[in-house]
């Protein structure tokens, strides 16, 4: 905390954030012409920057229905939408919009707000009739 005694504070400003670590989740941002293949529940592999050998499972809870167009008519800091910056000026890219990601285990990883992970959401795969007949 950098905040000391005699520290003056402002009514409505904030001083300090309180990080609850036991409720972690990942936002993963996928491209417009992803998302048509992503849906609420399917499992996910995330993979912590640093620590690639080290993956932990989540699941997907929730898609974004909208995103802040960054286009010059309005101010960011007055969005209620997320605000996804383009990586390339020049060239039109596909937006990408939030998926929400739980964390479902542990992670071996320490996570922190603001790290880099890669999300890999893994398929919901129907198993062929023969087979469920032939488990029972």
């Amino acid at each position: 905390m950098n905040t000391s005694e005699g520290t003056y504070v402002t009514a409505g400003v904030q001083l300090m954030a309180l990080v609850d670590t036991s409720s972690f989740w990942i936002a993963g941002y996928f491209k417009e012409t992803q998302l048509p293949h992503i849906q609420v529940g399917p499992k996910a592999i995330v993979t912590v920057m640093g620590h690639e050998n080290q993956p932990f499972q989540g699941v997907v809870r929730s898609i974004g229905w909208g995103v802040y167009v960054q286009d010059g008519s309005g101010s960011t800091s007055t969005a209620l939408l997320p605000s996804v910056s383009q990586t390339i000026d020049w060239v039109r890219l596909p937006q990408r919009f939030p998926v929400r990601i739980q964390v479902l285990e542990n992670s071996l990883v320490p996570l922190r707000i603001g790290q880099t992970v890669s999300v890999a959401i893994t398929p919901e795969v129907e198993l062929p009739e023969a087979t469920k007949l032939s488990d029972r």
